[in-house]
C-alpha cells in the first residue's frame, strides 16, 4: 500500500509539472522576439521532463478516434512500440481494446475538462491487454475551446491482479472462519474481541454483538488469569503460543467448558493487528 501510495502521489506531482509546462508553453507562444528563446528554452525543458518520467505522458487530439502529437519514450515502451514515429502514426481508439470505451471517454474529458486516474481497458501492440490508470487535462486556447488532451498514464494490471488475489485469499479466509466445527476468534492485544465464527458464539451461548463487548480474561476464573497474561506476552513477542493451552471458559449461562488453544499474531498491511485463536471444546 505504501508503494500504490507513492506511485499515487508521484503521479500527481509529475501531472502538475507538466500542466505548469503545458502553460509557459502557451504564454510564449503569444509573444515574439526575445520570447522566442524563452519559447525553446520551455521546450527544452518539458521534453526533458517527460523524458525522463517512468509514467507514460501523451498529448493527443480530441475525438472519438483521436491522433497522438506528443508521446514520451515510457509510454511508447509500456504499449510495445518500436518507436516513437510508429507511436504517433496511430489513433488513440486503436490502443483501447474496446473502441467504444475510447468515445465515453471522450466525451467524459471533454464534459469535465480532466479526469483522475481513470482505470481503461488497453492493448499493446502484440494485443497483449492491461489496464492503464490515465489522468489527463483537456486544454484550451483563449475562446476557450479544447486544443488537446495532455495525459498521465501508468499500467496498473500486476496491482489490480493483486488487489484480485487478495479479495480471493479474504474470501477463503472468511469461508473457513465461518464454516470451521473449531472455535475461532479474534482480539485485540488488550484481550477485547473483535470477532469470533459460529462455532465459538454457540459455545460460549453469546450473540456476536454482545461478545464484541467483552474481554477474554473476563471468561476465566482468577487462578487462570497469570497463565493467561503469560501467553498472551509469549505471543507479543514471539508472533505465537509455542504450546497449546488448556482453559475453563465461562459461558453466558455461567457454566463452564474446558477448551485447548492455540493462537497467534495476524497482520494487516504487513503490521502486528490482533491476535487470532483456535479453541476446540474438551470437555468430558
Amino acid at each position: 500500500m505504501k508503494d500504490e501510495h507513492k506511485t499515487k502521489t508521484g503521479s500527481k506531482k509529475e501531472l502538475q509539472k507538466l500542466r505548469q509546462r503545458i502553460i509557459d508553453l502557451e504564454r510564449a507562444r503569444t509573444l515574439n522576439g526575445q520570447a522566442e528563446r524563452a519559447l525553446r528554452e520551455s521546450e527544452e525543458k518539458f521534453r526533458t521532463l517527460t523524458d525522463n518520467v517512468n509514467a507514460g505522458v501523451y498529448r493527443n487530439t480530441v475525438g472519438p478516434e483521436g491522433e497522438f502529437l506528443e508521446a514520451n519514450p515510457a509510454i511508447i515502451r509500456m504499449f510495445g512500440y518500436e518507436s516513437r514515429e510508429e507511436f504517433l502514426a496511430l489513433n488513440v481508439a486503436d490502443l483501447y481494446q474496446n473502441p467504444e470505451d475510447r468515445k465515453k471517454f471522450n466525451q467524459k474529458i471533454h464534459k469535465e475538462g480532466f479526469v483522475r486516474n481513470e482505470e481503461l481497458y488497453l492493448k499493446k501492440k502484440d494485443g497483449t491487454p492491461f489496464i492503464g490508470s490515465v489522468s489527463a487535462v483537456a486544454v484550451k486556447d483563449e475562446l476557450g475551446k479544447i486544443k488537446y488532451y495532455d495525459g498521465i498514464i501508468d499500467d496498473i494490471t500486476e496491482r489490480k491482479k493483486a488487489e484480485a488475489a487478495l479479495r480471493e485469499s479474504e474470501e477463503r479466509y472468511k469461508t473457513l472462519f465461518e464454516c470451521s466445527l473449531d472455535c475461532v476468534y479474534i482480539h485485540d492485544f488488550e484481550g477485547k474481541f473483535l470477532d469470533a465464527n459460529g462455532a465459538a458464539l454457540t459455545l460460549l451461548g453469546y450473540q456476536r454483538e454482545e461478545i464484541l463487548s467483552l474481554n477474554f480474561a473476563s471468561l476465566l476464573s482468577p487462578d487462570q488469569l497469570p497463565l493467561a497474561f503469560q501467553i498472551m506476552k509469549e505471543i507479543k513477542e514471539t508472533g505465537q503460543q509455542k504450546t497449546q493451552v488448556e482453559y475453563m471458559v465461562r459461558r453466558k449461562d455461567g457454566e463452564y467448558v474446558d477448551v485447548e488453544t492455540q493462537a497467534s499474531i495476524i497482520y494487516r498491511s504487513g503490521k502486528p493487528f490482533a491476535i487470532e485463536g483456535v479453541a476446540r471444546d474438551i470437555t468430558g
